[in-house]
């Protein structure tokens, strides 16, 4: 089998997403990039907004885009500079209709619009990633809940990186009015898109101005969200055979993820337990005398490669081989003009006398 260089499982066929896990978590995505861009939309301020300075603890009235009426569909008044916007619209038809409306202040419009931002820009790398791994045949079922949960943490991270620059990073003020809205979405969405970086530098941040000591904090906890090293103490069999098939590897720091590497190169390996690993060897690892190296590799995050224990391979029978110029090991004076072996000599005297040939 061929190795596996991202350090997975070759048996995670299983862990798989399936079909119609496959199915509906895209249908989820689509529905949820709809739902964001429409309320971006219903967000995002009327031009006589941008005209004039308006007061962050002003209110404004947000109603639904669109109406629909008897006879037909009608565009609804959305904000208004003043506060004021009508509840009622004109259908083609000359119905009239209510509207639902909510009235909040600019300061939480902008809060809102931010955290829609957000969750759009973490879209785009939630549909990248879907994409790529599904279109690759990779989506393992274990990752759905990240795909689920990863806009709604583009969401808060957004807000987040909002709250600080509003805290005081921006030299033009506090006010909403005083705010560059182009600038303040497309941080929204770069912070949801780009979340892990994101992440990294807050935690960069804090880490330089709320410095802990070290082995403190979530250090102490059992439940370590990084993957140990993994240690191997003993392997069964000690050496190997032409007829040795598998390798018992007992050690501490064993996952399900584990994978089992001889010459540095990936095996089957099959979990037992965090302190015992089953691993099938090829037949050209056994096909010769030597060494074998083995370790076992976990993987991110944290993780890393195991100390390396030696199993010899003895008894081994070489494989044969395929070079057509390497002559038989045979004497040369045993052999006769036409590469067969001599059994017994004659002497010329004792030869039949020939017959046939050219008269003289």
């Amino acid at each position: 089998m061929a190795s596996n260089p991202d350090g997975l499982q070759p048996n995670n066929f299983s862990r798989k997403a399936k079909k119609i896990q496959i199915l509906m978590l895209g249908s989820g995505l689509i529905m949820l990039a709809v739902l964001l861009a429409y309320l971006f939309v219903l967000l995002w301020p009327s031009p006589s907004d941008f005209s004039q300075k308006i007061s962050g603890s002003q209110k404004q009235m947000i109603c639904s885009l669109f109406v629909t009426s008897a006879g037909g569909v009608a565009e609804g008044k959305v904000t208004s500079a003043s506060g004021v916007a009508g509840d009622k619209v004109t259908s083609a038809g000359g119905a009239t209709e209510s509207k639902e409306c909510f009235e909040v202040t600019l300061d939480a419009r902008l809060l809102m619009l931010v955290m829609v931002a957000g969750g759009l820009g973490s879209f785009v790398h939630t549909a990248k990633s879907f994409g790529d791994f599904v279109g690759n045949d990779k989506l393992m079922s274990s990752w759905i809940w990240w795909y689920i949960l990863k806009p709604f943490i583009g969401m808060i991270l957004a807000t987040i990186f909002y709250l600080v620059i509003r805290g005081g990073f921006l030299s033009v003020g506090n006010d909403a009015g005083n705010l560059n809205l182009y600038s303040i979405t497309a941080m929204a969405c770069m912070a949801g898109m780009f979340a892990k970086q994101a992440t990294d530098k807050l935690s960069e941040i804090f880490d330089s101005l709320f410095k802990t000591s070290h082995g403190g904090g979530d250090a102490k906890r059992k439940d370590n969200l990084d993957n140990p090293i993994p240690t191997v103490v003993d392997i069964q069999p000690s050496s190997a055979s032409p007829k040795t098939q598998q390798l018992v590897l007992n050690g501490l720091g064993f996952l399900k993820s584990s994978v089992v590497r001889v010459n540095d190169t990936n095996r089957e390996t099959r979990y037992i337990g965090d302190k015992q690993l089953i691993a099938s060897l090829l037949p050209e690892d056994v096909a010769k005398e030597g060494v074998l190296n083995v370790s076992v590799f976990n993987p991110l995050p944290g993780g890393g490669i195991s100390n390396t224990l030696n199993i010899t391979v003895s008894g081994a029978i070489g494989l044969p081989s395929n070079d057509l110029n390497v002559a038989p090991n045979v004497q040369d004076d045993n052999m006769d003009g036409c590469d067969g072996v001599i059994e017994s000599e004659t002497a010329d005297k004792d030869l039949p006398p020939s017959t046939g040939g050219v008269a003289s």
